[in-house]
């Protein structure tokens, strides 16, 4: 199973971030989740919310944040990577603009959030780019449908308040999503995923890869910590 890190881009600053991503990779990281700091960033924790506008604040040209993965991308050429990016942001950038960014940097990852205009997403497909669908734990019936016209990964909620009727734990709910919705796709599980036990649940589950996000960036400041924290989250995916 992948261990997936997510790297908040240009917090502090964007030298910060390349100093993240070379301990995440050098550590055991096998995605950098990277993403595109939103200025309203409405589906996000207040934490991460905080640290894209702290981002955009030290830097609001987009430009600068598409060279900062092209250089992520320079150092790591092996390392796969998903970029995180809200529509408004795409909006933003240009759709176009933004479209062929991506397909030239063979960029097919992408978790696209906060909106759903068909007319953006189709230009983004036709580009190349995979657009993540997210799927709640308890899989309401309009998710499970988008999941079945996606032509990406299923990103699913590790850990929620609500169960299914049927399928109760993540490990039905992952054989379920095989059988049915995600027969050739990767299931990716996230939101709630904070700790190593958390991780070996959503290993012995049967998913493809666990997102780990404020539990590693919240230790950016101390980094004998956050490398001992991602070899110990590592050793959770074997």
């Amino acid at each position: 199973m992948k261990l997936i890190g997510y790297l908040s881009l240009g917090y502090l600053t964007i030298k910060d971030t390349f100093d993240v991503a070379k301990i995440y990779v050098e550590n055991g990281v096998d995605v950098l989740e990277i993403d595109f700091p939103a200025k309203n960033p409405f589906l996000d924790s207040p934490f991460i919310q905080n640290r894209m506008i702290k981002a955009l604040e030290a830097c609001s040209d987009y430009d600068k944040y598409m060279v900062a993965i092209t250089e992520i991308q320079k150092k790591y050429p092996r390392q796969e990577i998903f970029i995180l990016a809200y529509e408004q942001t795409i909006e933003q950038i240009g759709v176009e603009k933004f479209a062929k960014f991506m397909e030239s940097h063979k960029l097919t990852e992408l978790i696209y959030v906060g909106g759903n205009n068909l007319k953006i997403k189709e230009t983004l497909k036709a580009h190349g780019i995979k657009l993540a669908q997210y799927v709640p734990l308890h899989l309401p019936e309009a998710d499970l449908e988008a999941s079945r016209t996606s032509n990406g990964f299923i990103y699913l909620q590790a850990k929620s308040d609500k169960a299914h009727s049927h399928y109760k734990t993540l490990g039905e709910v992952i054989a379920y999503l095989r059988k049915n919705e995600a027969k050739n796709k990767r299931i990716m599980c996230g939101v709630g995923v904070s700790t190593v036990e958390d991780v070996k649940r959503v290993k012995d589950a049967g998913a493809d890869g666990a997102f780990i996000g404020s539990t590693f960036l919240k230790l950016q400041n101390d980094v004998p910590a956050l490398k001992a924290k991602i070899k110990e989250f590592k050793a959770a995916t074997k």
